[in-house]
């Protein structure tokens, strides 16, 4: 026969603080796997240690959710079908058969204030009166017989307030007898191990190692224990099937169930981990593992220093014992002034109700038209005074009348004595005051108090000054708290005994009790600093539950940083594409400009072949220029020579008219050479006359070229340059240049020539006007000459047109 046990299951509607996972889903995926375990290995019941639920009243559509999954038997569906004679009893026998029972106990969350007195109105112990749930006690313990014969006793303990106490041991835990073959107890306390420190109510194993039980189950603790085995025994904590705190062994433990197999060779237990599980980082948050720790050691030391010291009895009053504590470092010391700072701060606010009471008895009251008193006056004396009499002759009247005077109760006229027109309490107390209660019932009338002090002066007070009027009265209140003042010097006819009546609550009780301690001051602190830490913690919940829906929208939004990847990703392909097409755009343009170019190749290279020798004409445009002056000058030149080939032709003749000869045959001589040198010149000018008409036909053609587009032109030029042509044309260019060159190299000549020439015919010019000179006389018409007129003649003959 085999069970199945899994451990505090803590079936809640909220998320604990310390998860931030889905944890209801959690919850119903690990339920799933516990099973479906159940049903792979036929377990004969589920086994549970208590702490089902979270709570004692969880919400009823909560509970319906989570008795729904762990039933999966429809039972409203199958009784209809009964009823309606749809199915047998041996079809509903089998469907309910199909179902695991649990057994268990119940634990400190399902119990109000860990009362098990209160199982009853709790939600498990409903559960288990309808059959959801099977509590085992020992006293009402769960047998069952194996299929070999054996009897297998299952009992068990709920948890209560003194669980885990020294006196309840050996009850709780501890099986004394064995009710079968194998006997299973199971207890929802702290079973351990090991020794824990003394904070912590804790039972060790070996406590309890003489039990006759096989195998003690235990829950409560959510870490557990490894199976541990003394004389025979197992005793065994495997841990809560959920995580709830993020304590480091929580992080690091994986929830658990097991399989507890009973046969004739004895109980086999096997560990499950539930696959459901998640790892603990994944599931548990880590942001308050330190504080827990560092609280849990303060508290420790702060009991610890307690316990060995002796500051009880070095004050008599609470700041006197605060101040005793010992100061262990600064923090120790800045609470206690802070501390003992908010506790003087209320008693500042509290000292208004704790005013000067005199201190006096009352020696007489007189009583005037006060209910059913007319006059009545009574002496009274120190300590005890009795009032005895018959039934309805004014005793409680009595008390009315100084319960009148000393809190102004009752209030309203009804107190008159019926005919009368007033009424009036007056006391006579031992300090020597007189106060006196009144009240007129006429319009305007007086109600208040008259005072008389002992020196005779006498005061009229209305019914506001009542906190004046009571200390004179020696009336003592005792200010419990801000809004609780408690008059302690009246018990009421038909009221309980201080302390003990129904009128007081356990709070008021307490606060009472911590006043009359002298720490009501203190308390009152205390319960300001619980409000506020209230407050904080609501707001703490608050801020945590924003806190979860914040990280629950940003898990939604966790694929953001892949899409943002897959997006970057998608901009640096989509700015490929758009480069790549803009690279296409380009390529098309060149294509087009390509076959544009191509087409303006052919056109070109069919104006080349006409016009190939443009731009070398071009190039060689201004050095047509340049030859076409050098020409005109030339042909100036050439004038000259002509004139002065007349004119020495002429000489010539006068030359062979002259006497000596001889003189005259050497410059002839000269002139001859000097007239070849000069037809040489004429042979140039002929030349620049064809370069004159060259440049002419290279300017018609430079004009037909203007007349093309000047866009069509720098387009064609701009084509030229990547043309295999542009080579071949340079070529030819540097052949024109290196022509041009040439011919100004031999302009260059012909000017030196020229001027040569130009000295040489000064020369002649200044020969001729010497030989003349020498001469005396003109050669043609043998007249004397003088200076002057052979200068003239000099000149005319060589005076260029």
């Amino acid at each position: 026969m085999k069970f199945l046990y899994f451990g505090d299951k803590h079936e809640r509607v909220t998320t604990p603080k310390s998860r931030f996972d889905d944890f209801r889903s959690t919850q119903r995926k690990k339920t799933e796997e516990i099973l479906r375990l159940g049903r792979l290995h036929e377990v004969q019941a589920f086994l549970q240690p208590g702490d089902f639920f979270d709570s004692p009243q969880p919400p009823l559509d909560f509970v319906a959710e989570v008795v729904e999954q762990w039933t999966e038997v429809p039972m409203q569906n199958l009784l209809f079908e009964y009823l309606q004679g749809k199915k047998d009893e041996f079809e509903i026998f089998s469907s309910m058969a199909s179902r695991i029972p649990i057994i268990g106990v119940a634990g400190n969350h399902e119990l109000f204030g860990n009362n098990l007195k209160t199982l009853p109105k709790t939600m498990i112990g409903f559960l288990n009166k309808v059959g959801f749930i099977q509590f085992a006690t020992k006293a009402n313990p769960v047998l069952f017989e194996t299929e070999d014969g054996l009897t297998v006793a299952i009992t068990g303990t709920h948890y209560h307030v003194n669980m885990d106490h020294p006196d309840f041991v050996e009850d709780d835990y501890v099986v004394h007898e064995k009710l079968g073959d194998v006997h299973i107890h199971i207890v929802h306390g702290y079973l351990t191990n090991k020794d824990l420190c003394s904070l912590i109510p804790h039972v060790r194993v070996d406590q309890i190692a003489h039990t006759k039980a096989d195998l003690t189950i235990t829950g409560h603790d959510h870490i557990g224990f490894p199976l541990t085995e003394i004389g025979g025994k197992f005793f065994v904590n495997p841990g809560a099937v959920v995580r709830l705190s993020n304590h480091p062994k929580e992080l690091e433990r994986i929830p658990k169930v097991l399989l507890i197999d009973v046969s004739k060779k004895g109980v086999q237990i096997e560990e499950i981990p539930l696959a459901s599980a998640a790892k603990g980082e994944e599931v548990l948050s880590r942001e308050s593992v330190m504080s827990q720790q560092e609280r849990i050691f303060l508290l420790q030391q702060y009991k610890e220093t307690v316990e060995q010291s002796d500051w009880k009895t070095e004050g008599t009053d609470i700041v006197s014992a605060i101040r005793s504590i010992p100061e262990e470092d600064e923090r120790w010391k800045q609470a206690k002034e802070a501390l003992l700072s908010q506790i003087a701060k209320k008693e500042e606010e509290l000292s208004g109700f704790g005013k000067e009471v005199k201190d006096a008895y009352i020696e007489k009251i007189e009583i005037e038209n006060f209910q059913s008193h007319e006059h009545s006056v009574i002496e009274c004396s120190q300590g005890l005074n009795v009032f005895v009499g018959e039934s309805k002759q004014g005793k409680t009247a009595v008390l009315r009348a100084l319960s009148w005077l000393y809190e102004n109760k009752p209030a309203g006229k009804r107190i008159v004595r019926q005919g009368a027109s007033y009424a009036k309490v007056t006391v006579w107390l031992s300090n020597g005051y007189k106060v006196a209660r009144v009240l007129e019932t006429k319009r305007g009338g007086r109600n208040g108090y008259e005072v008389t002090t002992p020196t005779g002066e006498c005061s009229f007070y209305n019914t506001k000054s009542l906190e004046v009027i009571q200390p004179l009265l020696g009336f003592s209140v005792v200010p419990v708290d801000k809004d609780v003042v408690l008059n302690v010097n009246f018990l009421k006819q038909g009221k309980g005994w201080f302390l003990i009546g129904d009128e007081y609550s356990a709070p008021l009780r307490a606060k009472i009790v911590g006043t009359i301690c002298g720490v009501q001051y203190a308390d009152a602190v205390l319960r300001e600093l619980e409000a506020e830490e209230r407050k904080y913690r609501e707001r703490e919940k608050w801020l945590k539950k924003e806190l979860e829906e914040l990280n629950e929208q940003t898990r939604r939004y966790e694929h953001v940083a892949q899409l943002e990847d897959a997006l970057k990703e998608c901009e640096r392909m989509w700015n490929q594409i758009e480069m790549r097409q803009e690279r296409k755009t380009d390529l098309e343009q060149l294509w087009s400009r390509h076959e544009a170019a191509k087409q303006g190749k052919e056109e070109l290279l069919y104006m080349l072949n006409r016009l190939s020798r443009v731009d070398a004409m071009k190039g060689t445009q201004q050095a047509v220029r340049d030859v076409v002056q050098r020409w005109t000058e030339v042909r100036r030149w050439q004038e000259r020579l002509e004139t002065t080939q007349r004119k020495l032709a002429a000489l010539e003749q006068m030359i062979h008219r002259l006497p000596s000869r001889d003189g005259l045959e050497e410059t002839w001589s000269m002139i001859k050479q000097q007239s070849d040198r000069l037809f040489s010149l004429l042979l140039l000018w002929d030349k620049a006359e064809k370069l004159k008409q060259q440049k002419a036909e290279q300017e018609e053609r430079l004009r037909r070229l203007k007349d093309l587009s000047f866009q069509k032109v720098e387009e064609l030029k701009g084509q030229l340059i990547r043309l295999d042509g542009v080579k071949e044309t340079y070529q030819k260019t540097q052949e024109l240049l290196e022509k041009k060159l040439s011919l100004q190299q031999k302009i260059k000549s012909l000017q030196g020539e020229l001027m040569k020439q130009e000295e040489q015919i000064k020369h002649h010019k200044e020969q001729y006007g010497k030989w003349l000179k020498a001469y005396g006389k003109c050669p043609i018409c043998h007249s004397v000459l003088h200076d002057d007129r052979i200068h003239q003649m000099v000149d005319d003959l060589f005076a260029i047109e």
